[in-house]
């Protein structure tokens, strides 16, 4: 499951103060607040089962994580 909750904490915690709707607003900006809404919470529940590279692009550019925070990846163990 992609770590949203953790990735907007860290960047809380590094004086970035972005909240999910912000992000739900970047990733579907044609959409309207209540289908960003429904969205975001399939993102981060794991319902949404594919998330594009333009999608974690945004997500770590605007939290200050890396793809491998992301997805909880340890480098060192693959």
């Amino acid at each position: 499951m992609i770590r949203i909750n953790e990735a907007i904490g860290y960047a809380w915690a590094n004086g970035k103060h972005i909240r999910k709707i912000d992000l739900a607003r970047l990733l579907w900006p044609d959409s309207s607040k209540f289908s960003q809404n429904i969205n975001m919470n399939n993102l981060c529940s794991g319902k949404t089962k594919t998330i594009s590279p333009e999608f974690v692009e945004i997500i770590c550019r605007e939290t200050g994580v890396t793809p491998n925070f992301l997805f909880n990846m340890d480098i060192e163990t693959i």
